[in-house]
């Protein structure tokens, strides 16, 4: 109940991931990024994570990773920079 409750606090076009511990750890080790336990007092536990954004291309690749030195405006600026690159790229491969 507490994965259903947590992706609610999340747009829904971000996808959870779940799987078995030894899939979850590939993936995480694949992207880089972190997840750890965390114990409170009494049953309760937060994972601490990484807050890592990927910017993916149509075909799911990695195209970017933003961490959260970027601020709202610094981060837009990147992305706009990314889709113009790759939309100059495919004006230039159109016969």
């Amino acid at each position: 109940m507490s994965k259903a409750v947590h992706q609610l606090e999340f747009d829904s076009r971000i996808l959870g991931l779940t799987g078995s511990a030894s899939a979850i750890r590939q993936m995480a080790q694949e992207y880089r990024v972190y997840f750890k336990k965390v114990q409170e007092d009494g049953d309760d536990y937060l994972v601490g994570t990484c807050h890592n954004m990927y910017l993916l291309n149509p075909k799911m690749e990695v195209v970017r990773c933003f961490g959260v030195e970027y601020n709202p405006d610094d981060l837009s600026q990147e992305v706009l920079k990314e889709v113009a690159s790759v939309s100059q790229w495919h004006i230039l491969r159109k016969p």
